[in-house]
């Protein structure tokens, strides 16, 4: 962009609003072309909005250029960017994911671009700070997850303890009962026994006495 005549043209660029936006809150000043059969604005009547035409378009020249004549470039991807001179270059960034955004803009500061929607440095410190807060967000929730587990763990551990020292105890005390049961089984067979030795020595005297009374 040589010529004064050139820059004069570029600065001057006319914005063509929608009929009436200023009079109507709910119109936008994005354009809309007029269509009324007795709208002003489309008969041309002096005094009422200019209508889109193609004579107001910059020269073939001028388009997609900065005031400074460099070209204007929509960067998504580092391979792209390195096929691009900063002299003769200016860009737009995409909209990327955060990890790619991070990468794109300290290449495009190290190698000095103008990036004309927004300043790269500025960028990337919020893009770093969100960064620095996720990980520590992450961290945290690890370590949540970390000692809940560990809790559960621990309370397993437990439970399973004390199932185990009940069935433990559980079969320590069928073990006694079997055992008395046992004992009160020899203690009887000791008893039935005796009783019938006694009555087995009763029957003996008798028998005797009955013996020596018959002779």
């Amino acid at each position: 962009m040589n010529n004064a005549k050139d820059l004069k043209i570029k600065l001057k660029k006319i914005t063509f609003k929608r009929y009436d936006s200023h009079k109507v809150k709910s119109l936008k000043e994005s354009w809309r072309k007029p269509k009324r059969r007795s709208t002003r604005a489309r008969l041309e009547l002096k005094g009422k909005i200019r209508l889109v035409k193609i004579g107001y378009r910059s020269p073939k020249e001028l388009r997609n250029k900065t005031i400074d004549g460099k070209e204007i470039i929509y960067v998504n991807s580092l391979s792209q960017l390195n096929l691009l001179d900063p002299k003769k270059h200016a860009l737009i960034v995409a909209k990327l994911g955060k990890k790619k955004k991070i990468a794109l803009l300290k290449k495009i500061i190290e190698t000095g671009f103008e990036v004309l929607n927004y300043d790269p440095n500025e960028k990337l410190k919020e893009l770093e700070k969100i960064n620095e807060f996720e990980n520590k967000k992450e961290q945290e929730q690890k370590e949540s997850k970390e000692k809940k587990e560990n809790k559960g763990n621990a309370d397993k551990d437990k439970i399973e303890n004390k199932e185990k020292d009940e069935i433990k105890k559980k079969v320590k005390n069928e073990v006694k009962e079997n055992k008395e049961n046992d004992n009160k089984k020899s203690n009887d067979k000791k008893e039935d026994n005796s009783n019938v030795e006694k009555a087995k020595k009763v029957k003996k005297s008798s028998t005797s006495k009955s013996t020596k009374k018959n002779e």
